[in-house]
């Protein structure tokens, strides 16, 4: 059996690799860095690793960096 998911524009199945790319700077500054160099190699999907964030107990610091790296 065949299992599949679609998250934005990335649809995951069963046996079908897919490339991420991680972000895990601790500073908004790294992580938009990160972000910018993850989007030149074009991967299927990039993952915010939050965990790495020095603010992540703060959810309106965590909230503007996730605006701001989306709009990369």
């Amino acid at each position: 059996m065949s299992a599949k998911a679609t998250v934005g524009h990335t649809t995951f199945e069963t046996g079908k690799t897919k490339i991420a790319v991680p972000i895990t700077g601790h500073t908004a500054v790294e992580i938009q860095e990160q972000a910018k160099a993850a989007i030149a190699f074009k991967p299927d999907t990039i993952e915010w690793r939050i965990d790495y964030y020095d603010e992540v107990l703060k959810s309106e610091a965590y909230l503007q960096t996730a605006q701001k790296s989306e709009q990369s």
